[in-house]
Formats: C-alpha cells, structure tokens, sequence
C-alpha cells in the first residue's frame, strides 16, 4: 500500500514526554510496589513483524470475503501479564522464550497482546480471528475456545514455534522485547 499521499502522524515532544513520564512516575511506581518487581516499562516490536502481522490479517480477512463485505479491520492492544514462569511449560507459545535467559525473566511483567477487531453492523469494534469465519459477524466471546494451532508462527527472537497449545489458538501478536529487563 502506498500512504505517500498521507501525513506521518506526529505528538507533540513535551506530550510524549509527559505521557511516558506520567506512566513511569504513577502507574508503574503503583505496580512495582504492589508486585515487587521492576515492571516493564516499554515492549519493542521490530517493524517487518508488524507488517507482517497486519498483512495477514488483511489477507486472510479477504480470503473470507464472501462471509462479510468490506470489512472495517482494527487493531485492539491489550495491556496484559506474563503467567508466572513455572507455568510456562502449559503454554506452548512461551516454549522458545522459556529457553532465552532474558525471556525467563519476563514472568508476571506486564506485555501488549495485539488482536485484530472487526466492526460490526451496530457499529462496534470487537475482537475476532481472521482464521474463525464464525468471529467475523459477532467477534470473539472471552470464552472463545481458539481454533486448532498447526501453523508455524514466528515469535520471540525470531525463532519459529509450532503452535499446539490444547486451548487453541487465535490471530494475535505478542513477543516483543520487554524494557526491562531488556536494555
């Protein structure tokens, strides 16, 4: 897609600033405390991981077009938490980040897990799977069972993991680098 006919979006210096400031002085401060951890601060995702990312949301979407015409896609980013590492072993999409001395420590930090949203007809922007058909008219209910995982999905490290988990799976992204403990 070509944008060179759009603006770059851009925020004022002194906003960003205040913005990251405010979250590291209130919030994180708040977390640290109550966890008794160095929460993350940031997560980084390089560029070709997003592109890739939205690419196939977009793609299988089309690929779908007879279940809903023009669809207007979204990205949900969801504020969330690391399970504790000694229960990583039940999550197979943390197997190749439990074998990362860095990625160990990135038990109970706080993460983004990207989902894609469709809108529907009333109007409203809700969480689906490109990859369930079922999820494009009403989107995903929070105990969506996933469908089967048998693709293999980049992830952490950009090390390939095959997905298997038994509560199936869903389009989403996660798997940047957490600052801290990353620097």
């Amino acid at each position: 897609m070509d944008y060179s006919n759009v603006n770059m979006n851009q925020l004022e210096v002194d906003l960003v600033r205040n913005m990251i400031s405010g979250y590291k002085d209130y919030q994180k401060r708040y977390i640290d405390s109550a966890s008794n951890l160095d929460d993350a601060h940031s997560i980084w995702f390089d560029l070709e991981t997003l592109k890739a990312f939205i690419y196939h949301v977009e793609y299988q979407t089309k690929q779908n077009t007879n279940v809903i015409a023009k669809p207007k896609l979204g990205l949900r980013i969801h504020y969330s938490r690391y399970p504790e590492f000694k229960t990583w072993k039940d999550h197979s999409d943390l197997n190749d980040l439990a074998q990362d001395p860095l990625g160990k420590q990135y038990g109970e930090r706080h993460t983004l897990v990207i989902i894609p949203t469709i809108k529907r007809k009333d109007g409203k922007n809700v969480n689906f799977n490109p990859l369930d058909t079922t999820t494009y008219a009403n989107g995903m209910p929070f105990d969506y069972p996933g469908t089967p995982s048998t693709t293999t999905v980049p992830s952490f490290g950009g090390i390939n993991a095959k997905g298997n988990d038994s509560s199936g799976s869903t389009g989403s992204q996660n798997h940047g680098g957490l600052y801290p403990p990353h620097s």
